[in-house]
């Protein structure tokens, strides 16, 4: 379930867009942010979009951060993810749409060399990334590209007007899934690296659990 998920959750608001590194220290949470659980927000950019009902969060993190609260993305190979949505823009709010897939990071030809992070714009154009699959029918869609081997681009675009979130490696469901949130709100990205702690959540904030927020760009 979600126990042990590194999250990251984003959103789009009203202050912008809006990204937590989090943590699911439970089955079905919670997912405190890695700062309140004695980890590090390890997101090192990142912005936002909201436009036609879909909303898009791109971010960039290091694929190993040291945060014990962050799982080391492999430059090849595959990863189980947890992906969720949901219609409002509270962090702590309930998904609407969850589910669960395998993400084949290996076998794609490499990319173009990455913008620099502050270039993110919140937009996924076509050609960007290089490297995209998707699940829940399209309606949630990833793109990404590795930089260097150590720097992990990339970009969620899914179809809601309110949070999105990428759940790493749970060790059971969602616990111990390194997450990813992002959103848009008041035409201003934002985007959470957490942690699921529980099998169904919550996912703190990497921060709140003591680790940090190891995104290095994001935008919606």
């Amino acid at each position: 379930m979600m126990q042990g998920a590194d999250m990251l959750i984003g959103w789009v608001d009203g202050k912008g867009p809006h990204l937590e590194d989090a943590y699911s220290t439970g089955t079905t949470g919670p997912h405190p942010a890695d700062t309140d659980q004695g980890g590090t927000f390890d997101i090192t950019a990142f912005n936002g979009t909201e436009s036609g009902g879909w909303t898009t969060i791109e971010f960039a993190r290091n694929l190993s951060t040291g945060d014990g609260h962050d799982k080391p993305i492999p430059g090849d190979g595959t990863v189980t993810i947890l992906w969720a949505v949901s219609d409002a823009d509270d962090f702590l709010a309930q998904h609407t749409r969850r589910g669960s897939g395998i993400w084949r990071i290996a076998g794609a030809p490499p990319p173009p060399p990455p913008p620099p992070a502050s270039e993110l714009d919140g937009v996924i154009s076509a050609g960007e990334y290089g490297n995209n699959t998707s699940w829940d029918g399209g309606s949630f869609e990833l793109h990404w590209r590795i930089a260097n081997n150590t720097t992990l681009y990339a970009g969620i675009r899914a179809q809601t007007t309110g949070w999105v979130s990428l759940g790493i490696d749970p060790e059971i469901r969602m616990q111990g899934a390194d997450m990813v949130f992002g959103g848009l709100a008041a035409d201003k990205a934002y985007a959470e690296d957490a942690y699921s702690v529980g099998q169904t959540g919550p996912h703190p904030r990497d921060t709140d659990l003591g680790g940090t927020f190891d995104l290095l760009a994001y935008n919606a």
